[in-house]
């Protein structure tokens, strides 16, 4: 296998594992969140329960983030190598990185595409995480 095929098998690679892991974190913060929601409506458990699952929601969403920005950034790398084998001439990788660039050359089309699962599940967990706190200070 050449060099450009062993890039293009690993951007390939990494895009998907970036796809899976939003995938997972939506999973996971649907799971959560309901668990959740099914503490909070019952009103037999402290709500220092709720604080912890809102929490462990806030790590985990952390973790899962921090997991696929290094999967972003080794596809960036792979990328970026990717286009340096096609040449001056370029090729399917150089159009890709352009159109890339300029979808994601600002903060706010990160905020809504790549990063959008985590931030939705991690806000809403952190707004679960400040209503738990609220409730265990007035009990």
């Amino acid at each position: 296998m050449d060099k450009y095929s062993e890039g293009c098998h690993f951007i390939r690679h990494y895009s998907t594992c970036s796809l899976n892991v939003r995938i997972l974190t939506l999973v996971q913060g649907l799971v959560v969140l309901s668990a959740w929601g099914y503490l909070f409506c019952q009103s037999k458990f402290p709500p220092s329960i709720l604080v912890a699952v809102a929490s462990f929601g806030v790590l985990l969403t952390t973790f899962l983030f921090r997991l696929n920005a290094g999967y972003l950034s080794a596809a960036d790398e792979f990328a970026k190598a990717v286009v340096i084998l096609e040449g001056a001439e370029g090729g399917p990788a150089t159009h890709y990185e352009k159109a890339r660039e300029s979808l994601y050359k600002n903060k706010w089309a990160l905020f809504f595409t790549l990063n959008a699962t985590f931030i939705f599940i991690g806000f809403t967990f952190f707004v679960c995480l400040v209503i738990s706190v609220l409730m265990e200070m007035h009990t």
